[in-house]
């Protein structure tokens, strides 16, 4: 299976070299199920200061960043926005998939 990440990003960006067939959430599927998941996967490239998603959208997809700087925040009840993270690329899922979306994904 050939990641088709790096022809989409270009070579402007440091890529994290894990693709989808390699993470640990999909270590028990079958290699054909892994290569039907790979090939149904969006992949796009986005700009910085995009939205990745808000809080309070639904938690039906799963997000994997290969590249570039995010930020995490969380908009508290009076409106002050608390930053939870900013980071450079990462492959771990975390809470940001479990149950409804309770913070904001920015690319930074």
């Amino acid at each position: 299976m050939t990641c088709l990440c790096k022809q989409i990003a270009g070579d402007d960006i440091e890529l994290s070299p894990t693709c989808i067939g390699n993470l640990w959430i999909f270590e028990n599927l079958a290699p054909d199920d892994v290569q039907a998941l790979s090939q149904k996967a969006l992949r796009r490239k986005m700009k910085k200061g995009e939205t990745v998603f808000m809080q309070g959208d639904s938690a039906d997809e799963v997000f994997l960043i290969k590249g570039g700087r995010i930020k995490l925040t969380k908009v508290l009840e009076n409106g002050t926005e608390l930053m939870l993270s900013r980071v450079n690329y990462f492959v771990r899922f975390a809470s940001i998939i479990l149950s409804g979306r309770d913070s904001v994904l920015k690319l930074n």
